[in-house]
């Protein structure tokens, strides 16, 4: 049930980002923007997975969080930093 969810959120955003690209050849009659939503729009709302994130993860503690940090490579640590 809960996959469902999620793939929902993908149909009600990706349409709704598709809406905005519309709407904007309306207001400047060019189209634009609303190919570039297309391109992000159809794909997600066919997709299989979850493309719409709820934030970052949440960790029990603060030894819970260190030990994902040291099981990342180390460049996803160095762009954390940066």
């Amino acid at each position: 049930m809960w996959r469902r969810r999620e793939l929902l959120k993908n149909k009600i955003y990706s349409v709704l980002f598709i809406l905005l690209g519309a709407l904007s050849v309306l207001i400047e009659y060019d189209g634009t923007f609303f190919i570039f939503t297309l391109m992000f729009g159809i794909p997600m709302f066919f997709a299989k997975e979850n493309w719409i994130t709820e934030g970052d993860r949440h960790y029990e503690s603060k030894e819970s969080r260190r030990q994902s940090l040291q099981s990342s490579s180390p460049s996803t640590i160095v762009n954390m930093i940066q």
